[in-house]
């Protein structure tokens, strides 16, 4: 599956801006889950809660564009994403396959939600120590 059988047939910038609005819940997701990986992978073992710091791993554009992603998404992105969904909706009403996208939108919000709640290795404790 390539590119442009993804992303609507017209590329404009708005359909290029709602395709990222809608993934960004999950792509904080893969990028955060990646930064522990790497985390545990240099430490030796999972990241502990006040003991090991993730800004001393040296993962400085990785540790920041988590925490720029986080604070986007929860601030940002999603009341512009709800704008985006009903002007869109609007304006062109056949132009992007909407429902696969409010699904999409939808079930990546219940993943980070459930990830925030759940957190098993308290992870997103450490990260935000």
């Amino acid at each position: 599956m390539n590119l442009q059988e993804i992303l609507p047939r017209k590329m404009q910038p708005l359909h290029v801006l709602y395709f990222f609005l809608t993934y960004s819940p999950i792509l904080w997701l893969v990028l955060f889950i990646s930064f522990a990986m790497r985390a545990t992978i240099k430490l030796g073992h999972l990241p502990i809660p006040s003991i090991n710091d993730p800004k001393d791993l040296d993962f400085d554009i990785h540790h920041n564009l988590i925490w720029f992603l986080a604070v986007g998404i929860f601030s940002v992105l999603i009341p512009i994403w709800i704008f985006f969904t009903i002007f869109i909706n609007k304006k062109e009403k056949h132009a992007i396959n909407l429902k696969r996208y409010i699904f999409s939108f939808s079930a990546g919000i219940v993943l980070l939600l459930s990830f925030i709640y759940f957190d098993p290795y308290y992870l997103l404790e450490w990260f935000a120590d």
